[in-house]
């Protein structure tokens, strides 16, 4: 692994109920740096939904 490799995250995002608007900040060093990073979709909110129960028909505008 060289310093030029990227780190890779896999994320499992869940929503039991509802939907949820969400963003990522990652908080990182390296050597003697750090800082934080906002993850989103350029600068919108990562969007993640419940499955409805059976039956139920869902909209989201």
């Amino acid at each position: 692994m060289s310093p030029d490799d990227p780190e890779v995250f896999e994320l499992l995002v869940v929503a039991e109920r509802f939907y949820v608007a969400w963003t990522l900040e990652l908080d990182w060093i390296c050597e003697d740096r750090r800082g934080t990073t906002l993850i989103d979709l350029a600068g919108h909110p990562f969007r993640t939904m419940a499955r409805p129960s059976r039956g139920t028909e869902w909209s989201v505008r």
